[in-house]
């Protein structure tokens, strides 16, 4: 199985509170072993729970052009892991629990 990350945004937005946002939306594409692609968004407020929804792969690409207009900066991996350090260690142990007890839908 291999994770092909696609789109990743990261808000900081001050709020209508005026709180300051900080926020990650993304997508990924997941292959199994036999090539079948499946498709992925994820998202997460730093040091929150990251929750996990399957989406076809056009209503992902939909869905990261609205969060760039809503203020969402495209963001590579390695600023996701400078910004959240233990993103890596928060998003495999997620997907592999929410995985397993059958919870992304």
């Amino acid at each position: 199985m291999s994770i092909r990350f696609v789109w990743i945004g990261w808000n900081t937005e001050e709020t209508a509170k005026g709180n300051t946002s900080d926020k990650i939306w993304g997508y990924f594409c997941k292959s199994n072993y036999e090539g079948h692609q499946s498709w992925f968004k994820f998202w997460s407020a730093r040091g929150k729970a990251m929750t996990f929804q399957k989406i076809s792969k056009e209503q992902a690409r939909t869905d990261s052009v609205k969060k760039a207009k809503r203020g969402y900066v495209p963001i590579t991996e390695e600023k996701l892991r400078n910004l959240w350090p233990t993103y890596d260690e928060d998003f495999n142990s997620k997907l592999v629990i929410d995985t397993l007890a059958d919870k992304i839908r």
